[in-house]
């Protein structure tokens, strides 16, 4: 065992920068415990019953099993192929006063570039899943340092769907909370923003650009002091409100009436608009 861990600490040294000194063995001779090898063409290790290799160290910074990638063109450090399971697998067993974070699986990498890269041709290139309360499937720590071009936790991107999407039975599909109430910010949209549903907020709501509304419209009104615009969704909490956008002298928007049970409200006029004008009506309706 301490031999197999030093073959690995050389294996380390040359992640490093020193290249290790391979020794031991050619091709068709025997494998030793302790020992360094340099080959031409592949071993394989086949087993029908457990673990086809296990690697195992107690030295700490090193690894159980350890792989590094020298090729030119770029290839795989650890590579793992599965034919209906797992190609790569990895379990933490209850560690404490780790300086890393303890989990399953751990990416580091120190230049700029990602930790770690899920990919998919048919399905999630990551899929995160928790069964403890409180907790997420997957979640995402920025700790970048306080400047003008700060990091992101959570980050997604979509050519032509959705960068990211959430999706609750019974709770939030997306949840955004900001602790600091001066300048924290629980949700930002920077372009055209969509919301089609029930929309429920607590605390100041700051818009900047047009503000689209689904039950809004204009209306023209040439005769006659009142009209009707038929709406679905109206409730008891309903509330419409409209408004002349074009001056008639004496003409004004006197009330708006809602119809809960026939789906329409009615808009009346202080007047009968005079023949050969014209009032256009701008309304909208929340709740």
């Amino acid at each position: 065992m301490l031999g197999a861990a030093a073959g690995v600490g050389a294996l380390m040294a040359s992640v490093a920068g020193a290249e290790p000194a391979w020794a031991g063995a050619e091709d068709g001779d025997t494998v030793k415990v302790g020992g360094n090898y340099a080959a031409d063409e592949t071993t394989t290790i086949s087993t029908s019953g457990g673990n086809g290799f296990a690697g195992i160290t107690s030295a700490a910074e090193y690894s159980g099993l350890f792989g590094q990638d020298v090729s030119g063109g770029g290839g795989n450090g650890v590579a793992g192929v599965s034919k209906v399971g797992i190609g790569v697998s990895g379990k933490l067993n209850g560690l404490s006063g780790v300086t890393r974070p303890a989990a399953g699986v751990v990416g580091d990498f120190s230049n700029a570039g990602p930790g770690v890269v899920g990919l998919s041709s048919d399905g999630n290139g990551v899929y995160g899943v928790t069964t403890a309360g409180g907790q997420s499937g997957i979640a995402g720590s920025d700790q970048s340092p306080e400047g003008p071009n700060p990091g992101v936790g959570v980050s997604g991107q979509s050519v032509h769907g959705a960068g990211v999407s959430g999706y609750s039975q019974f709770g939030f599909g997306v949840y955004a909370n900001a602790t600091d109430p001066d300048s924290g910010i629980a949700l930002y949209a920077d372009g055209s923003s969509v919301l089609n549903g029930s929309v429920s907020a607590t605390g100041q709501v700051d818009v900047t650009g047009p503000l689209l509304l689904s039950r809004s419209g204009v209306v023209t009104v040439s005769s006659g002091k009142s009209v009707k615009i038929l709406q679905a969704g109206l409730s008891s909490a309903s509330l419409v409100f409209a408004t002349m956008q074009k001056l008639l002298n004496g003409i004004y928007v006197e009330a708006v009436v809602p119809n809960v049970s026939a789906g329409s409200f009615t808009i009346y006029l202080s007047k009968a608009v005079p023949a050969g004008e014209a009032a256009t009506i701008g309304w909208f309706i929340v709740n």
